[in-house]
């Protein structure tokens, strides 16, 4: 037989008997003829693995059945950035995303209406992708401030991604006098001019090539640059009765005259200021430190008990410059001090100028480079605050100040 189907027929048949003449007879018939339908199967793809970024291609595989196929996806998903051929059963693709990916194939063999049961098939597989593109993630500078004529350093901080890194700034402008380091994201120099810089940096790792959008982040930040801190050239160096040694503030005198400023020892004004002006020092990020609110004779005994540490006593130190300052500016303290040995002026201690020779660049400035005394408490304030504070260069510098002008 050629063709599948119901054939049907009539059959007749004569004899011939040699008396009478002949006899004839006839009947209907049919004869079925079935379809040859060859069961059709269909099976995974021959690798089941691939990764982001690199060609993959790989054939879904079908037998028995009658040419030509259709393929398609019934169920589940490719992985991102892969597609399937529906006449040839070709997945290929670059994928774009790691993870396993789990889907349902489906043939349809050209039988037609004759193999209802053998015409398609069905496979569940699963593709994994694993990933050469490891998220990457740039955060901003460490250091958003700076000062004009003050060294500055900050660096970028990248999170994942495959080194090397290539680090740029796409957009914006860096402040002036300071530079980028493309290959360590550093970025350094001497800030020449005050104001907010905005910009968007970008970093590229190793297999940005291969990754795409996945080798590479970009962040905006900015970076405020402060005015200079140096005095002016009419800066007064100090003399003495701009301040005292931390002997003196430890002493019965130096007692005597923080419980008498402001109204008496129960006055606050002089721990709301120091709290106020130096909140990493005296104020609310200061920890045990902090006089926001203490009175004065709270205070004195704050000093007596940083006057007693061993070592080192910049915190007596930094709070005896400070306690110049204020007894000394008429604004704040009134002419208290004046019977104490104190110069007192409206503009006070906190205006007079230093010199911080070798100490300078320990403590974020320059070398050998005047500072007015207040200029120098609010630096010690900032470092505080940036996690940098260098207890050996401040401890110079207001050691420096107190016995400079300590009016005994």
């Amino acid at each position: 037989p050629s063709a599948a189907g119901t054939f049907n027929f009539t059959m007749a048949v004569a004899d011939y008997t040699g008396v009478g003449g002949s006899q004839t007879a006839s009947a209907s018939c049919a004869i079925t003829i079935a379809a040859v339908c060859p069961p059709l199967s269909l099976a995974c793809v021959s690798s089941g693995t691939g990764s982001v970024g690199t060609v993959y291609a790989s054939n879904l595989h079908v037998s028995g059945g009658t040419a030509p196929y259709v393929f398609s996806i019934s169920g589940g998903n490719l992985p991102p950035g892969l597609s399937l051929n529906q006449a040839t059963g070709t997945i290929s693709g670059t994928p774009t995303a790691g993870g396993t990916y789990s889907f349902t194939a489906k043939v349809v063999d050209a039988s037609g209406s004759v193999c209802d049961c053998n015409k398609q098939a069905t496979v569940t597989c699963s593709i994994v992708i694993t990933s050469n593109c490891p998220p990457i993630m740039l955060g901003c500078v460490s250091t958003g401030t700076g000062t004009v004529g003050t060294t500055y350093l900050g660096s970028f901080s990248v999170n994942g991604g495959v080194a090397p890194f290539t680090f740029s700034i796409v957009s914006g402008a860096l402040p002036g006098g300071l530079s980028l380091n493309t290959a360590t994201g550093v970025i350094s120099g001497t800030p020449t001019t005050a104001g907010t810089y905005t910009f968007t940096a970008k970093v590229k790792g190793a297999n940005s090539l291969t990754c795409g959008c996945y080798g590479y982040d970009t962040v905006c930040c900015s970076i405020k640059i402060s005015p200079s801190i140096c005095p002016p050239p009419t800066c007064s160096s100090l003399v003495a009765g701009d301040t005292a040694t931390i002997g003196y503030w430890n002493g019965p005198n130096g007692q005597a005259l923080i419980n008498s400023l402001n109204g008496g020892p129960s006055s606050t004004q002089l721990g709301r200021w120091l709290a106020n002006e130096f909140p990493y020092l005296f104020g609310a990020n200061a920890g045990s430190d902090n006089l926001a609110g203490k009175s004065n004779s709270q205070v004195a005994y704050k000093f007596r008990n940083l006057f007693q540490m061993k070592g080192q006593k910049f915190m007596a130190q930094t709070l005896a410059s400070a306690l110049a300052v204020y007894v000394t500016d008429s604004d704040l303290a009134g002419n208290i001090a004046v019977a104490s040995g104190f110069n007192v002026s409206t503009a006070g201690t906190g205006t007079k100028c230093y010199n911080v020779g070798s100490s300078g660049s320990t403590a974020g400035l320059c070398n050998n480079k005047n500072y007015t005394v207040m200029a120098l408490l609010k630096q010690a304030n900032l470092k505080k605050k940036q996690g940098c504070f260098s207890a050996t260069a401040f401890n110079s510098i207001f050691d420096g100040i107190n016995r400079k002008g300590d009016r005994l």
